[in-house]
């Protein structure tokens, strides 16, 4: 598993690898939020390889965006796959994460 995280014009952009599961969302929440303390400004949040999303994956990236808004700080879920996009709908989150919903295959 591997997350990255690079300096973009609009801010840092963090992309997780393909799988945020109840196997991978400690170590994923680990690099987060070390990361977290190291970035300025607005934080992406690049969903476009994620092709594995459960319940657990699902908290996480809610804890993300409540901890943004307790914190003062802004992250944005960009470029989100298709699999996100089906379960956020699914679940009724596209407007909890109020963020513009962009799939990178249209």
């Amino acid at each position: 598993m591997e997350t990255v995280v690079t300096q973009q014009e609009e801010g840092p952009r963090f992309s997780f690898d393909n799988e945020i599961t109840i196997y991978t969302v400690a170590e994923l929440k680990e690099k987060f939020y070390s990361d977290w303390s190291k970035l300025a400004g607005e934080i992406l949040v690049d969903l476009s390889v994620v092709d594995e999303l459960d319940g657990a994956g699902i908290q996480l990236l809610l804890q993300i965006k409540n901890d943004s808004e307790q914190n003062n700080r802004s992250v944005r879920f960009v470029n989100h796959s298709s699999l996100v996009l089906e379960t956020f709908e699914m679940l009724n989150l596209i407007d909890r994460l109020s963020d513009p919903v962009i799939n990178p295959e249209d």
